[in-house]
């Protein structure tokens, strides 16, 4: 089995396999395996080791999670918040790009351990969703609807003529039970052309494939959840769709997640949630 680097010390006290948060294990107790880290290998079809499908979360509370953040969002916004459980259509690759030890790695919280989609990202995507729906995919376009930038946020060039914070707020999205982890691949077939700075080797087909593993999450719900104060809530329009901030909030919510997709590899089926 491939080494794991860690301080001496640290391999007495802790065991890997009694690792309980998959954050630790995933990026801290990294397999070590030949010239790279590894989390999953397979020869002739047999899996050696799976360091992802079967990680259980044992000892987290996932519907408690989830309760007592809708519980703040009453607590900061009263009925003026809306809470919604949709499911991953396939697979979600979140954070497929971020810093790690791997070649591909995933969106871990940082003290939970589980994977989750930040309220930045969910924020990130309605707002683009919009401005490609709405405004044919020009943000100039976007700053001179006064509606927009009420719920998104702008910058001093814009209609409002000043800055404005987004009035909408996005929180973090759980995953409503235990998330079920998958690995996946990718085979660039064509590695020696991306990678040749001298525009000499053609794409050609006699280049070997190189596998990359990377983790999705599959056949999991999460709880997206927005809110906005009863002063900001006014009713405004952006083409067509008329209705409150918040009413416009749900529907551009649901829009995104479910038209659009969130997460990396979208245009190929990943990142797209149902009711």
């Amino acid at each position: 089995m491939p080494e794991l680097y860690v301080p001496s010390d640290t391999s007495k006290i802790i065991k890997r396999e009694e690792i309980l948060n998959f954050s630790l294990k995933f990026h801290k107790f990294a397999r070590f395996d030949k010239d790279k880290f590894s989390f999953y290998k397979t020869d002739k079809g047999q899996t050696i080791y799976n360091d992802v499908s079967s990680f259980q979360f044992n000892g987290i509370k996932f519907k408690k999670l989830c309760d007592e953040i809708l519980d703040s969002a009453k607590i900061l916004f009263g009925k003026n918040h809306h809470s919604e459980n949709l499911e991953i259509d396939w697979r979600l690759a979140i954070g497929l790009g971020t810093e790690s030890v791997y070649e591909t790695s995933i969106n871990l919280h940082p003290i939970y351990g589980f994977p989750y989609i930040p309220g930045q990202a969910v924020k990130g995507i309605v707002r683009s969703c919009v401005i490609i729906e709405h405004f044919e995919s020009k943000e100039e376009k976007a700053f001179n609807n006064a509606t927009f930038c009420y719920l998104f946020g702008c910058p001093k060039e814009s209609v409002l003529k000043k800055e404005h914070q987004g009035s909408i707020v996005f929180f973090d999205a759980f995953p409503t039970a235990k998330p079920n982890l998958k690995v996946d691949v990718m085979n660039p077939h064509y590695g020696p052309y991306y990678s040749d700075k001298t525009n000499t080797k053609p794409p050609a087909d006699y280049y070997n494939p190189v596998p990359i593993f990377f983790v999705t999450v599959e056949n999991t719900a999460f709880q997206f959840i927005i809110g906005i104060s009863e002063n900001d809530n006014e009713v405004g329009r952006i083409g067509n769709v008329g209705g409150t901030y918040l009413d416009l909030g749900k529907k551009f919510l649901k829009e995104a997640l479910t038209q659009k997709g969130i997460g990396a590899k979208t245009a190929v089926g990943y990142g797209y949630f149902k009711e």
